[in-house]
């Protein structure tokens, strides 16, 4: 039945016979109405009137994305969380939303206490994607996985020093750390806060005791922990048998396309979450660059240290997207890997990250891999 209001809403917008991934990621021809930050409607094609809307988006040869949701980014176009600026924070918010990255978790390195007491402060009011908190990764990480992080800063885990800050929705911890699964356990039960495995020699009897006291998931999956192994099944076997989550770094450069697909068919689209990990060089050129105090090469869009250790992406997680889709993944599941999978572990599932009717209306309009619009809570980024 077609929906008929007395006039148009305020702040309304109406996508007409729009292709758009529904709640279940579905491909389906329909009308969608966003009314202020909302998406308010959604029926068969034709079905919404025109009079309901103040501006009309013919949808012909377009599709519909929910907005994606990148649970783990440092920083772009130059600024990094560790700046610890809201203009650094406003630029990075700006640069993802124009490319499909509605919100985020503000994604820290490992440093010393004050340097992380000035981060982990009230995120700033932005324009762009929304800052939904932050993931604290590091500084209880194992030095024999430090990555890309500084191993002087890294230290066991300490719930005293943890309560010093503010606004962490997610942290990566090593949980064979000393002190860890007391530690995992506290967080889960008297925080809330997420707490995902990282930078981890772990083992598989280590794993599945952390993910028993309330670990949700791995951090950037195959990085920073021991392989898979037919005698030694490690922590990405104790993911998998506890049905805990992992994210993905689906850039091409991080993990080889046929283990992402390995990632997908053992986790499914629904427990895995691709991530950029991207680093301050993205959206920039070649060059030289700060990440958490140490020194980054970026050749031909790869950063490295001058060791040679990988030190994160400089991509965006739109391009994630395609890139899991170009391995070999359904482009709908790659899509719910970056928006309702993400949401959900998050626990913001009924605010974001699905086209649902009463969801916010965060959203991008695509050509193809040519992003053409991006709604944050109704409003045009582009």
């Amino acid at each position: 039945m077609a929906a008929r209001p007395a006039g148009p809403a305020h702040n309304s917008i109406l996508l007409r016979h729009i292709e758009y991934l529904d709640a279940d990621f579905v491909w389906k021809q329909g009308d969608i109405l966003l009314t202020g930050d909302r998406i308010t409607a959604i029926d068969a094609p034709s079905a919404i009137t025109a009079e309901a809307a103040e501006q009309i988006i013919e949808g012909q040869s377009l599709r519909l994305y929910p907005g994606l949701i990148d649970l783990h980014t440092h920083g772009a176009v130059g600024s990094d969380t560790m700046d610890a600026t809201t203009e650094g924070l406003e630029k990075i918010s700006r640069f993802l939303a124009v490319n499909g990255t509605t919100a985020f978790l503000a994604t820290s390195m490992s440093s010393d206490r004050q340097s992380l007491e000035h981060v982990f402060r009230q995120p700033p009011s932005v324009s762009g994607a929304a800052i939904l908190g932050y993931h604290m990764e590091g500084p209880f990480l194992n030095s024999a996985k430090a990555g890309a992080m500084d191993p002087r800063h890294l230290r066991r885990p300490d719930i005293s020093e943890l309560r010093q800050y503010q606004h962490i929705r997610r942290i990566t911890v090593a949980p064979e750390m000393d002190g860890a699964l007391e530690f995992i356990r506290l967080l889960t039960e008297e925080t809330g806060i997420k707490v995902s495995l990282g930078h981890t020699v772990a083992d598989y009897q280590t794993g599945l005791a952390a993910f028993a006291q309330g670990a949700q998931s791995l951090t950037h999956l195959y990085n920073a922990m021991p392989p898979l192994l037919h005698r030694d099944p490690g922590i990405i076997a104790a993911a998998i048998d506890s049905g805990a989550a992992a994210e993905l770094i689906s850039d091409g450069f991080h993990v080889n396309p046929a283990m992402v697909r390995v990632a997908w068919k053992l986790f499914g689209s629904q427990r895995l979450a691709l991530i950029s990990d991207a680093m301050r060089a993205t959206g920039l050129a070649d060059g030289t660059y700060d990440l958490g105090g140490q020194t980054v090469y970026v050749r031909q869009g790869e950063a490295r240290l001058a060791d040679g250790h990988i030190a994160g992406s400089t991509v965006t997680l739109w391009q994630c997207l395609h890139r899991a889709h170009a391995a070999g993944i359904p482009l709908q599941d790659a899509a719910r890997m970056a928006s309702a999978t993400p949401a959900e572990l998050l626990g913001e599932a009924d605010e974001r990250g699905r086209i649902r009717k009463g969801l916010r209306a965060d959203l991008i309009l695509a050509d193809g891999s040519s992003i053409r619009q991006v709604w944050i809570g109704g409003q045009a980024v582009l």
